[in-house]
């Protein structure tokens, strides 16, 4: 029978692992690592929710309530979620993420209680959905929020360039944030809306060509090779960003 259950949780870690695989590809806060252990936890702890008290079943005074560890275990990975969640400056961060999450411990839940075509079915419908979406939103070129932080000369007129050569690219300006001049040069957060087929390689190149402008941070897409990183020498603002900071999601 502990085989069985060793099984089981094998089994949801698996699945977790393949939610995560794709989560990471997207460069999001919580990848592989996180989806696994949030599978293989909630597996685990529906696996002691039915079967851990088994043997005091016919104490007197004991009632066996088998749903009371597994309940817990959507509250407490809500806490986990909440942490990948950041609101910053009317800005939403993280949500995809946490309900992500919350959807993997569903999945552990299920093959835990031995429900195996539940968990394998659930998990099939979010990693398809997910790519699905995804490939949607590009197709019907759905615009999205990026963040660029960009440093140039502080000189009357650098902005305004900046402006217009995001214009010629077809990205609008949600917001602009202009931080305190240092040395000469200003550091500036942008909040774009960008095409959905572009890249935000694209848009820094091209604000790279101007003189005397450099991006100092950019949002990654998923077919960038995080090998190269998306994050050059930090301004004096840059270096104290908050690390998980990422475009707002859905």
């Amino acid at each position: 029978m502990q085989l069985e259950w060793i099984g089981r949780i094998v089994l949801a870690g698996v699945l977790a692992a393949a939610i995560g695989l794709e989560r990471q590809y997207h460069y999001k806060e919580a990848g592989l690592r996180t989806h696994f252990l949030v599978g293989v936890g909630a597996a685990t702890l529906m696996v002691l929710s039915k079967h851990a008290f088994a043997d005091m079943l016919g104490q007197p005074g004991v009632e066996l309530d088998p749903s009371r560890i597994a309940s817990q275990v959507v509250t407490g990975v809500g806490f986990i979620g909440a942490g990948t969640i950041v609101f910053r400056r009317n800005l939403i961060y993280g949500l995809t993420t946490a309900a992500g999450l919350w959807a993997t411990s569903a999945v552990g839940m299920a093959v835990g209680a031995g429900m195996y075509g539940v968990g394998v079915a659930t998990s099939v419908l979010i990693l398809g959905g997910l790519w699905a979406l995804d490939w949607l939103a590009r197709r019907l070129a759905v615009r999205r929020l990026r963040h660029l932080v960009v440093t140039l000369p502080d000189q009357p007129g650098e902005i305004g360039r900046l402006g217009t050569a995001l214009g010629q690219l077809g990205v609008n300006i949600a917001r602009i944030e202009v931080g305190q001049a240092h040395e000469g040069r200003l550091e500036i957060e942008l909040h774009l809306s960008v095409p959905g087929d572009m890249g935000m390689d694209r848009v820094a190149a091209a604000v790279e060509r101007l003189e005397g402008m450099q991006v100092t941070y950019r949002a990654r897409d998923r077919d960038e090779n995080p090998a190269s990183g998306s994050r050059r020498e930090a301004g004096p603002q840059e270096a104290n960003r908050p690390q998980g900071d990422r475009p707002p999601e859905e």
